[in-house]
């Protein structure tokens, strides 16, 4: 799921659930603020950056009482990855945000600590990808 203010979060999205159909996952992208029960969901990829200061992008502002309004009834394993820059206070937080809430529900499970990219820094993210794919075995 993503939360993208400008779009190239959603770039990085992207980008992995192409890496994931080629290794014949099933992979659905979809806005932070279309959250919905998942009956076949066995994990959550969380992308998002955060807007102004720790706040929502506006396609996920919906997002936390959305995940109040539709608890997934089996266990999913979360992951999730900020997008953000250093300059501002709040780096990644919404990222934070998000990964506490889902942390905070008994049917959500984290399965890689939180990873934060500052200033949309692809070799950051290569170091998510490598991290990710070593736990998962998916090569990506």
């Amino acid at each position: 799921m993503v939360g993208s203010e400008n779009g190239t979060t959603m770039t990085f999205a992207n980008k992995i659930q192409k890496q994931l159909i080629a290794n014949k996952k099933k992979v659905f992208v979809a806005y932070l603020n279309q959250y919905q029960e998942f009956p076949k969901a066995k994990h959550l990829l969380i992308f998002t950056s955060t807007y102004g200061q720790g706040d929502a992008p506006a396609n996920a502002q919906k997002f936390e009482s959305l995940l109040k309004r539709y608890p997934q009834k089996q266990n999913i394993q979360f992951s999730v990855v900020g997008f953000g820059s250093k300059k501002y206070k709040k780096f990644c937080g919404f990222a934070e945000k998000v990964d506490t809430l889902l942390g905070s529900q008994p049917q959500f499970f984290r399965f890689v600590d939180i990873f934060m990219i500052n200033n949309r820094s692809v070799e950051e993210f290569g170091k998510w990808e490598k991290s990710w794919s070593k736990k998962t075995g998916i090569t990506i």
